[in-house]
């Protein structure tokens, strides 16, 4: 996997762009991604914008996100959402996977241990928030 310090991928190719786009209005996506040129990057990359659409509703419904080879051959990635206290989206968390070490029968387990991370940041942030009100 290549990672490169400082760098960004774009949204539509990342399982954290995704998840982080979830819950983004049709009209949010189009005027975020306006001036956005939908580079291909493998040949499992979305280049339109209603097969995002597509695949962000599948992710809100279901609470996760995939990028399987979209950014980068060999990479597979599951992301879910980090929600503030209000449920707001404030953050992703993400697993990566070179596809070879990747188990399609251990998905679930791979979902349900990042969704229990995820609520546990939750729980710590909203701890931390009554915390400060005191």
């Amino acid at each position: 996997m290549r990672s490169r310090i400082g760098k960004g991928n774009p949204l539509y190719t990342t399982a954290i762009g995704k998840v982080l786009m979830s819950e983004w209005t049709q009209a949010s996506v189009r005027q975020t991604l306006s001036g956005v040129t939908f580079d291909k990057y493998t040949d499992n990359t979305i280049t339109k914008i209603s097969d995002l659409h597509a695949v962000l509703k599948q992710a809100k419904v279901d609470g996760v996100a995939e990028d399987i080879e979209e950014q980068e051959l060999g990479v597979r990635c599951i992301a879910v959402p980090v929600r503030c206290p209000n449920g707001e989206i404030i953050a992703g968390l993400s697993l990566s996977f070179p596809v070879i070490r990747f188990q399609q029968e251990k998905r679930n387990e791979y979902v349900e241990s990042l969704k229990q991370a995820s609520a546990k940041i939750t729980e710590a942030l909203t701890l931390s928030l009554e915390e400060l009100a005191h």
